[in-house]
């Protein structure tokens, strides 16, 4: 179910990943270097006593760069770079989202719902065909509800779900590097939140789609694709998720 709307496709792996456990590790968090001075004016250098040395100041964070989205063809309704940008840092800065998924696919019909808490919880539950598969990952604890009863499972790796702005960039620019397109819309409202819809295109009709993103804070909404056999709804943006072990 990957879609060539680079935004779906950088979720939609990821949640492909989660559940066939093979993606990498998350990288391990740096403490954060102190911060420069930024009153704007001369540092006063104090006089060191004779048993203590003058400490350095600290050097100021440098910032992450998100590298820069190449522009879309198309006219007046077409993205830039600011657009592409805004998206992948707001993404990539939210703590935690829940998304739904509704399949009506002849091969693939089932509802998903899966809800992230960075920096290492996931919940999963899947109903497809008359079966229901429910899993809990924390860190690299996994547990599983088998027949209505939870088990623990052997450890996993742990998900990857601090990716980076970069990383839905790299998606984005690899879409279109296949040939898709993705333009501005209309205005919508999903749940009650105004949203800007972004159309894809491409050569394959069937991995298209229009994803709606938030006026007010630039991250999705909702995805509908072409043919109307998938619907991801994105939900509790930044909310106060649970995800607890569950036994």
């Amino acid at each position: 179910m990957r879609h060539a709307i680079f935004v779906c496709a950088a979720a939609t792996s990821l949640l492909l990943q989660a559940c066939s456990g093979s993606a990498p590790a998350p990288t391990t968090a740096q403490p954060t270097s102190a911060p420069a001075n930024t009153s704007g004016g001369a540092i006063t250098a104090v006089a060191p006593t004779a048993a203590v040395a003058p400490t350095a100041a600290a050097p100021a964070p440098q910032p992450t760069r998100v590298p820069a989205a190449p522009a879309l063809p198309g006219g007046a309704g077409s993205l830039n770079q600011g657009d592409v940008t805004r998206l992948a840092e707001a993404w990539a800065g939210a703590r935690s989202y829940r998304m739904t998924l509704t399949n009506t696919g002849s091969s693939q019909t089932g509802d998903m719902v899966v809800e992230i808490v960075k920096p290492d919880r996931v919940h999963f539950k899947l109903t497809s065909r008359g079966q229901n598969i429910e899993i809990i990952q924390i860190g690299t604890d996994l547990y599983q509800n088998a027949g209505g009863q939870w088990v623990k499972m052997p450890p996993q790796a742990a998900l990857p779900l601090s990716f980076d702005a970069n990383d839905i960039v790299q998606s984005f620019n690899e879409q279109t590097s296949q040939g898709q397109t993705v333009t501005k819309g209309g205005l919508g409202l999903v749940d009650g939140a105004p949203c800007q819809e972004w159309i894809s295109q491409g050569p394959d009709p069937s991995k298209g789609g229009t994803m709606c993103l938030g006026l007010l804070d630039d991250l999705p909404r909702q995805f509908k694709s072409t043919d109307g056999s998938t619907t991801m709804t994105f939900t509790d943006w930044n909310s106060a998720i649970s995800i607890d072990p569950p036994i």
